[in-house]
């Protein structure tokens, strides 16, 4: 598993583990501090960059960071908590990725198999995309919108404003929950159902069905 939480000070703070079979090299690259499990071979970066399978990594973020974190591991949880950074990008082969109370310009989450929870964040542009699993996005802030796409599973979004919304399923369902649109909402499904509600704008948006 992997942690991204606030330092208590204004200090970076890295904790990970060794195994026997797994051995971790950190490595400076440009403006990149990279930490590389080396048996398993996927990583983490973050402005710094990680990797893990079978061991886990935390890492406290000072409040005056200025950078862009990317996590990617092959299996486990991404919890990224309370900081704030200029772009998040959370990749996750087969686990849960979990943001919350995050602030910043621009997030891309990417799972094969598994869930997201996205809640109580505050983004500028917030993409995802995941083939099985669900998507849930649950009290935030969304500035300019929300591009989505999953091919099988449950993408909902509850009391949350976004200026745009265009999200696609191909099999599964988009469920809405008092979603604050600013200008438009594109959603689509091949085989599934689209279902919620949208706040304040009933007589304001369009239904178009295609079989």
């Amino acid at each position: 598993d992997i942690k991204i939480e606030p330092s208590p000070d204004d200090k970076l703070h890295l904790t990970y583990y060794e195994t026997k079979r797994s051995n971790v090299e950190i490595t400076k690259e440009a403006d990149s501090l990279l930490v590389k499990e080396i048996s398993v071979g996927t990583w983490f970066d973050l402005g710094f960059n990680f990797t893990t399978e079978e061991t886990g990594a935390t890492l406290l973020v000072p409040t005056q960071y200025e950078g862009a974190i990317t996590v990617s591991t092959h299996t486990g949880q991404v919890e990224v908590k309370d900081v704030v950074v200029t772009a998040l990008h959370a990749k996750n082969n087969t686990g849960r990725v979990a943001i919350e109370n995050v602030k910043t310009n621009r997030m891309e989450i990417d799972v094969f198999t598994g869930s997201v929870l996205v809640a109580n964040c505050e983004v500028e542009e917030l993409m995802f995309e995941a083939t099985t699993g669900k998507v849930a996005i649950e009290g935030s802030q969304i500035v300019h919108g929300i591009t989505g796409a999953v091919s099988t599973g449950k993408v909902s979004i509850a009391k949350t404003s976004s200026e745009q919304v265009q999200i696609s399923a191909t099999t599964g369902a988009i469920i809405l929950d008092e979603l604050d649109i600013g200008k438009s909402a594109v959603l689509k499904t091949s085989t599934g159902r689209i279902a919620g509600t949208i706040a304040d704008k009933s007589d304001a948006f369009t239904v178009r069905s295609h079989t």
